[in-house]
């Protein structure tokens, strides 16, 4: 069974399945590359279309911005929740270890390798 690639929809269809409704730019192409394509997925690759609407897997390619925007979600999540360590009536946890904690999360910022090569504290 023929599979099929749209540029304009970037998607695979597969002769069988999708007949009469693939799209007019799709190219046939083989089941081997098909396949390839999609294991390159799983390789922090993604699959768009080249010059000439063939199907190709490209690297994924994150602005420096982009990282900073990740590094600071996960900055946010770890503070919100290990939150409730700091409220005073929690008696069963070592607060000064989990604030010395939260303190080094926010300062991954400072790491010289940021936001390209962090190292996250463990938490205690």
């Amino acid at each position: 069974m023929p599979k099929f690639y749209s540029a304009s929809t970037n998607g695979f269809y597969d002769s069988e399945i999708n007949a009469g409704s693939i799209p007019n730019d799709a190219k046939q192409i083989s089941y081997e590359q098909w396949a390839f394509l999609l294991s390159e997925q799983s390789n922090n690759k993604i699959i768009q279309a080249n010059a000439n609407g063939f199907p190709e897997a490209v690297e994924i390619v994150i602005t420096n911005q982009e990282k900073i925007d990740l590094a600071n979600l996960k900055i946010l999540q770890i503070l919100k929740t290990t939150a409730w360590t700091q409220a005073s009536d929690e008696t069963n946890i070592n607060q000064l270890a989990w604030a010395t904690y939260r303190q080094e999360v926010r300062d991954v910022i400072l790491q010289p390798g940021y936001p390209d090569n962090i190292v996250w504290p463990v938490a205690p």
